[in-house]
């Protein structure tokens, strides 16, 4: 996969596998209804470029600015916050 991903510009991270597995995920619910032959064509290949010219496809695909977290990072960061709540003080 990695010779695959170009560097990211400068202030914006690597895809994370979130990222493409998200993008996948949506172009097999695009290529779901199955592939039809017409008259010796290639239909996978049609379907697939379908999906990977969708624009949710893309939009996962897209490089996010450095410092932004992943939904991961977010679920993980709020697991750990009930895990180990902060304490407050009343007076």
């Amino acid at each position: 996969m990695e010779a695959h991903t170009p560097t990211p510009p400068d202030g914006y991270q690597k895809l994370s596998l979130e990222q493409v597995y998200g993008a996948d995920k949506v172009m097999m619910r695009e290529t779901r209804s199955g592939f039809k032959v017409f008259g010796g064509a290639q239909p996978m290949d049609a379907a697939l470029t379908k999906a990977i010219s969708a624009t949710e496809v893309r939009l996962y695909l897209q490089p996010l600015p450095a410092g932004a977290k992943h939904k991961a990072e977010m679920d993980e960061d709020k697991k750990n916050k009930r895990a180990h709540p902060t304490k407050t003080w009343t007076s």
